[in-house]
């Protein structure tokens, strides 16, 4: 790719600059709360301990960069170089700026630090810039919310509810000087000890181990052909190589199933990736018209769980934990059939990880021990979050295509605003709580600089094995039976658990549908998505082994054929009509029911940003396109066919030096159907690794012309939604003038 830029003639003032976003009709407060914090730091400072944490974590920051300095991207030299040719800016390398900043950054003192607190001047120099959305007809659900707001505290509901003017600005900012402010709190414990005494606490979590910790045997998984990735070798992944284990796999005493894999890629990075089977599918209320929507409580419970506090710990106390650390977990979210969660972490820091996966299993989430204030704000917190959604136009869009393409299937439809203030949070966390109580359900893959196995299983078994299952605590906490400890831990059939995950029945329209989304917008932008049905022709069926090698196969030329439309669609539509800059193709079969024999079905969408006075044409002209190339008038060419080849060669080439492609990967086939014909993820990944390459090799003119027309046969039916500027009353009056004048003059 190739483009140009253009910056400031003189280079940018460096400002200083706070950003709040507060709810509807708390603008006054917001901004009153930021200048009292600030005169706070004024005249108190900052603690310590806040400094240190502070200091911790940009030095964890520098020597992150440090470690993976030889790793470093080469478009990050290329910009410095830039700034040091046009701007004379120092470009010192990655070794002298972690050896600047380890010498510095302690030396600096807190009362400097503190002391820039006076360099926010709110008497003179300053810019508030405040924007909120209008109180109107066209916006009721904010409008609603701000005359409640109004209400609650007790003032008079008005057009410009949240904008106050300059001088009331002026008097919220300087009121503050006049008031008394206790300095703040200092920590009530020590933070770097927090976790270990968090974990020391659960130590009756644990009673249920009866004896030393067991792991099973520790097996090697093969994958013939499927190379190592090693960063800087000049051999190809395509290339002939010589058989290398793809990782070792064993199971914990409770159940949990990891998988490892050693590289060297990163020095400074650990991917962890988890699923288990079971998600938002089953959750849906089911009636005599058949599903209904899926819980709220279900929707929103990972929000609701991290607002509430995970790991026994609340949201700042865990933040104030992570200071320093490099380290970046997320909780579990539900998707349609599974749940997943995924971490990265330094090496330095995966005890630590290990640590927070121990106790997101151990503490449940709680919500009556939290205070009915704690309760309220995570409520504004998910109303405003519902209220953002009905404002932003492309998640307006993105919610009307859904509903078009899957004949509003209640699955689809996001929590409404009725069901968000009545949300049951018991419930909510109850869901979330049993998503992360069975470690036996689980599958781990962990990916990266790992340390040796010495030091890494011992820390597996100690925050990982020792996690129970719900089942294997009675109710009153005291270990089971020895026979009933052992059942509980075994993990279920993988083909039992797949087969009992609730299907989603959504259904594309049978007929063509044609659909405008006039929507408000500031500056007029055009989208437009045409999607159609598409469907495997083979199924993976136990009875066959072959045919999940053919449903594999199908897989991938879905691929090439998404990227072969998308470079035949953007020459068209771009570089031969000029009407658009980029065309996006891509497919989703994210609600294909997961059991074996159903046919993997799901839509392919092309997408592409236009002015909304030429979008008919343009749909028209992709849509002759598709049809010249299904019924033969027009064929890709063997140059087609060449581009999309070295096009991914190059992206795989890529991709297979990341330790994220491996973790996701991997973690994939668990779940894949060809895993459960192989029987082991090695040999799932050895032929997924082959059918990939057997298909970019094999692909020609004359196969991509039969599997385009074996998925988008002419007759199938298709949906189109573009997305429109809303246009005032005497607008649509001119137009309806002006298309009546032109009909008169055909």
């Amino acid at each position: 790719m190739a483009g140009t830029e253009t910056g400031e003639p003189v280079p940018a003032l460096n400002d200083m600059c706070i950003t709040i976003a507060p709810l509807p009709g708390r603008m006054r407060p917001a901004l009153q709360s930021i200048a009292r914090e600030i005169e706070r730091v004024k005249r108190h400072g900052f603690h310590e301990n806040e400094v240190l944490r502070a200091k911790r974590s940009i030095l964890a920051e520098f020597e992150e960069g440090y470690i993976e300095r030889e790793q470093r991207p080469s478009e990050s030299f290329a910009e410095e170089f830039v700034t040091l040719f046009l701007d004379d800016e120092p470009a010192p390398s990655i070794k002298d700026r972690a050896r600047l900043a380890a010498m510095v950054l302690p030396a600096i003192p807190t009362s400097e630090i503190s002391a820039v607190a006076h360099q926010y001047n709110f008497e003179k120099n300053v810019v508030v810039k405040i924007s909120t959305p209008p109180l109107s007809f066209f916006n009721p659900l904010y409008t609603i919310w701000s005359f409640v707001a109004a209400i609650w505290h007790r003032v008079l509901p008005r057009p410009k509810l949240d904008l106050p003017d300059t001088s009331e600005v002026a008097k919220l900012m300087q009121s503050v000087a006049n008031e008394e402010l206790e300095q703040w709190p200092a920590d009530e414990d020590d933070v770097d000890s927090r976790l270990r005494r968090q974990f020391d606490s659960c130590n009756e979590q644990r009673a249920w181990q009866n004896g030393e910790m067991t792991i099973s045997p520790k097996r090697v998984v093969e994958a013939a052909g499927v190379p190592h990735p090693v960063r800087g070798a000049n051999t190809s992944p395509f290339a002939e190589t010589p058989s290398v284990p793809l990782g070792e796999e064993f199971i914990l005493q409770n159940g949990l199933r990891i998988f490892l894999k050693r590289t060297d890629l990163f020095d400074d990075e650990i991917i962890l990736r988890g699923r288990r089977w079971g998600g938002l599918s089953e959750h849906q209320s089911s009636g005599m018209l058949g599903q209904g929507p899926v819980s709220s409580e279900a929707q929103v419970c990972s929000m609701a769980a991290m607002m509430l506090g995970i790991c026994g710990l609340s949201v700042e106390s865990l933040q104030e934990c992570l200071d320093g650390k490099r380290l970046e977990p997320n909780p579990p979210t539900l998707e349609s059939y599974t749940t997943g969660l995924d971490a990265s972490t330094s090496p330095a820091d995966l005890e630590a990880l290990l640590t927070l996966l121990h106790l997101l299993f151990v503490c449940p989430v709680e919500p009556s021990a939290k205070s009915r204030g704690r309760l309220s704000l995570v409520k504004l917190g998910l109303l405003a979050w519902r209220l953002g959604e009905d404002r932003d136009p492309q998640a307006l869009f993105r919610r009307r295509v859904q509903k078009c393409i899957t004949g509003d299937h209640p699955f689809t439809r996001l929590p409404s605003i009725w069901s968000i203030l009545r949300l049951n949070f018991k419930k909510a966390s109850a869901i979330f709580n049993e998503r992360a109580s069975s470690p036996r359900d689980w599958t781990f893959v962990i990916v990266g600089k790992l340390p040796a196995d010495d030091v890494l299983l011992p820390l597996l078994k100690k925050y990982l094995g020792s996690v129970p299952n719900k089942e294997a605590l009675q109710t009153n906490g005291s270990p089971a039976a020895s026979s009933s400890l052992k059942a509980s831990n075994e993990r279920p059939d993988e083909l039992a658990a797949r087969e009992a995950v609730a299907p989603i029945n959504v259904s594309f329209p049978q007929k063509s549908h044609k659909e405008e989304v006039h929507l408000q917008m500031i500056d007029p932008k055009g989208s437009t998505l045409v999607c159609f049905p598409i469907a495997l022709k083979n199924v993976t069926d136990l009875a066959a082994p072959k045919s999940t090698e053919a449903e594999l196969h199908d897989l991938f030329m879905v691929k090439f054929l998404i990227r072969m439309l998308e470079t035949r669609l953007v020459e068209v539509l771009r570089f031969k009509r000029g009407q658009v800059y980029s065309v996006s193709v891509g497919d989703d079969f994210s609600l294909a029911p997961p059991q074996l024999g159903s046919r993997r079905t799901g839509t392919l969408s092309i997408s592409f940003e236009c002015d909304p006075a030429e979008a008919d044409e343009l749909v028209d002209t992709t849509n002759n396109e598709l049809l010249d190339l299904r019924c033969g008038r027009s064929e890709f060419t063997n140059e087609n066919i060449t581009a999309a080849q070295q096009q991914e060669r190059r992206e795989f080439e890529e991709t297979v030096l990341k330790n994220d492609f491996w973790a996701s990967t991997i973690l994939d086939l668990y779940f894949a159907r060809c895993r459960l014909i192989t029987g082991d993820v090695g040999s799932a990944m050895a032929l997924w690794w082959r059918v990939h390459k057997e298909v970019l090799e094999g692909l020609t003119v004359e196969s991509a012309g039969e599997a385009l027309r074996v998925l988008l046969p002419e007759d199938a039916a298709s949906v189109v939604v573009t997305m429109r500027p809303k246009r005032r009353w005497w607008e649509k009056k001119g137009t309806v003038k002006s298309q009546k004048s032109a009909k008169k003059e055909d």
